[in-house]
């Protein structure tokens, strides 16, 4: 089938229907719905068999889902309707939610129901819920609907809210009044799924150090930590940039947070010492403690393999984060009785390599992002030139840009399915570097390598095996995979078979190398990298900067227009070749 997907940008769930059709052999292509009237033109032009929104905040207009079958993906149980589903049901403090694929109709959200799943709602923060449980709830729905589709099966089930097990109901955005968080009044719990019902949007409001802010990415903090706390509002701890705030009844960690106010960083996410670092200089020095559960680069060594953890915040790197990581593996690396290093990124994401929202604030943003691009090269230069231990990247969640490259640095790539990667940079005006052009034309090949880095297009875990990037590819759970890939390394790092995977791994390398330093490398893509950052030769300024404000996008981008051309003209060629057989 041609599977037009229709949403309003490209994101994570986007990105995973697109990937999943196109692995099951269906022509797909993308348009960024911005409520422009040239949208039924275009179609007029492509006929799509069906239209698809995964991720879609206006309604389809009439026209549209008169003339094509339109499936809409709503993340919320039967019934549920309204545009903060996923808010009402953490804030609530649901134990079961769900996500519904229905076709369009009149009414938002009420069409005939094609598929459902419901799934445990974990005590999370939205953006990850939707990230994780909603997107495998949403791509099980996806291939119910695609089977049913392909049956010829013409009608989904009328939304009958007389049923028992319709348990949703219409409700209206949830009020910003819900969202704030008073910390005189509130207990802790409710605190919390306040933050989380906001993140990542719109945050929760809140006043911290007498600044109102919008709090993101808090949990808990421990009862040995909260025991030390003041007065209920009170940041009376930190850890690196995670600040301590005191609750009625306990306390909670703070990872980030945005300014409401006039100061010069307001309305950019930020770690939050650095977005309150003004007032924090100006009182006395807050206890430095070292969290148990803090959002941070740590190293954790099992028998003879070393895992380094980065759970980063969206999976991006500050400098200081790169400098932290690039230690940490040099520790590992100079463990006697470590054989194996395992990159395990975060389970939100693995990797999207440097921060930009600290680069944006900088004083400097050049400069910035000069010593975020050097810092994080540190860390993959590392990886390379270990000697002596297998470098394995345990890929568990996505990886985009620097990360996805960075995972190539590793000798070995085990990958979960189900995982989406996006190795290239170009649509954030970048060139790249974590010395992907390296890593990448080794395990791609030098075609396969240009087609990735410019059309910047997703790729899937089964693609990524496929072209060369991945070693194995692991149908296990979220929960399993880090497991199993320590169980399966195990056998390469056995006393009796060490030696050959040792020397494997150095003859990989020098072939690789093909003779060529690290350093030309490096200093190749620093180069072009250098007339990103100051020359701003392809415009990275501006890109950053509708990146880090979350700026909707005006169109379709252009990459994704030419993949549109490409798919339409790839169907009419198969469309010529047909009709001259049967001539």
């Amino acid at each position: 089938m041609h599977i037009l997907l229709l949403c309003s940008a490209f994101n994570g769930l986007s990105q995973r229907f697109f990937v999943e059709l196109v692995d099951a052999g269906h022509q797909v292509t993308v348009e960024v719905f911005t409520g422009d009237e040239a949208l039924e033109q275009r179609l007029e032009a492509s006929r799509p068999d069906i239209i698809i929104a995964p991720f879609l905040k206006r309604a389809i207009p009439e026209r549209v889902w008169q003339d094509y079958r339109c499936f809409i993906l709503h993340p919320g149980i039967v019934g549920d309707r309204g545009p903060s589903s996923l808010d009402w049901a953490i804030l609530e403090g649901w134990h079961e939610w769900g996500v519904t694929l229905l076709e369009a109709n009149a009414v938002m959200d009420a069409g005939d129901i094609w598929a459902t799943r419901t799934f445990p709602l974990p005590p999370m923060a939205k953006s990850q819920i939707y990230r994780h449980q909603v997107t495998d709830a949403a791509v099980a729905c996806l291939r119910e609907l695609i089977a049913r589709l392909q049956r010829g099966q013409q009608h989904g089930d009328p939304l009958d809210y007389a049923r028992a097990t319709t348990r949703g109901r219409e409700r209206a955005a949830l009020p910003m009044s819900a969202r704030i968080l008073d910390w005189q009044c509130d207990p802790t719990d409710l605190l919390l799924r306040k933050i989380r019902a906001s993140d990542s949007l719109p945050g929760a409001p809140a006043q911290l150090a007498g600044v109102p802010v919008r709090v993101f990415n808090a949990w808990l903090a421990e009862a040995e930590v909260a025991s030390q706390r003041g007065r209920a509002g009170e940041i009376f701890a930190r850890d690196g940039d995670a600040l301590c705030v005191a609750t009625l009844d306990g306390a909670l960690w703070v990872g980030h947070l945005r300014r409401s106010d006039n100061h010069a960083t307001a309305q950019v996410k930020l770690p939050a010492a650095v977005a309150l670092r003004d007032e924090l200089a100006a009182r006395s020095s807050l206890p430095l403690l070292d969290a148990q559960h803090s959002n941070k680069p740590r190293l954790e060594i099992r028998g003879r393999v070393a895992i380094l953890h980065f759970p980063l915040l969206n999976g991006a790197f500050t400098v200081h984060d790169s400098q932290r990581l690039t230690t940490l593996f040099t520790r590992a690396a100079a463990e006697r009785n470590v054989d194996a290093i395992v990159l395990a990124g975060g389970d939100d994401f693995w990797s999207n390599g440097i921060e930009l929202n600290s680069i944006h604030v900088a004083e400097n943003p050049a400069e910035e992002g000069w010593a975020s691009i050097n810092a994080i090269d540190d860390f993959a230069e590392a990886i390379l030139t270990c000697r002596g231990k297998l470098v394995v990247s345990a890929v568990n969640a996505n990886a985009g840009a620097g990360g996805a490259m960075l995972m190539l640095a590793a000798d070995r790539v085990f990958m979960r399915a189900g995982v989406v990667i996006n190795p290239h940079y170009k649509t954030m005006g970048l060139h790249g570097s974590e010395f992907w052009t390296l890593t990448l034309p080794w395990r791609a090949d030098a075609e396969a390598a240009v087609a990735l880095s410019e059309n910047c297009l997703p790729v899937s875990a089964r693609q990524a095996a496929a072209l060369g990037l991945v070693d194995s590819v692991l149908d296990v759970s979220r929960e399993a995979f880090l497991e199993t890939v320590v169980s399966q390394i195990s056998a390469l790092i056995a006393p009796a078979a060490l030696p050959d995977t040792l020397k494997a791994k150095a003859r990989a390398q020098e072939e690789m190398r093909d003779g060529r330093p690290l350093d030309e490398y490096r200093r190749e893509e620093l180069g072009r990298m250098r007339g990103n950052f100051f020359a701003d030769d392809l415009h990275f300024s501006s890109r950053r900067t509708a990146f880090v404000m979350k700026q909707p996008p005006c169109k379709t981008p252009e990459h994704l227009q030419r993949h549109n051309a490409a798919v339409a003209a790839s169907m009419a060629e198969e469309q010529r070749d047909k009709s001259e057989a049967e001539v």
